[in-house]
């Protein structure tokens, strides 16, 4: 049932760029982005959503311009905002619960948990 699937995908990086093109390319009906970010040229070679016409545009505009013209069957919705910890299962956006995927890239997203 992709197409009913909801799927939380957290930071549109190297690692989330790809994942949020997989999984709206295979008929995922309805992910969620969440991304507080700019596209920057140091990072541009390997974000594959984003072009050099991106640049300084907040990420989240870019990725939704990006997947909604990859297949405009789904309901790629999002919103501009940075996650401090684990990722809910629920968008606060979306009432209904989904599938967390963090796809951080960076170790700053939210603080590792201690070991003894």
């Amino acid at each position: 049932m992709p197409r009913r699937a909801r799927v939380l995908l957290t930071e549109v990086g190297g690692t989330g760029s790809a994942a949020a093109r997989d999984l709206v390319a295979s008929g995922v009906g309805r992910p969620h982005r969440v991304e507080p970010d700019v596209v920057e040229l140091s990072t541009l070679n390997r974000q594959t959503l984003f072009h050099d016409g991106d640049l300084g545009r907040p990420k989240l505009d870019a990725a939704l311009t990006a997947l909604r013209a990859l297949n405009p069957d789904t309901e790629v919705t999002g919103e501009r905002r940075e996650v401090r910890g684990p990722p809910s299962p629920c968008p606060s956006t979306s009432p209904s619960s989904c599938a967390p995927c963090a796809a951080w890239d960076r170790n700053t997203a939210w603080p590792a948990t201690p070991t003894r």
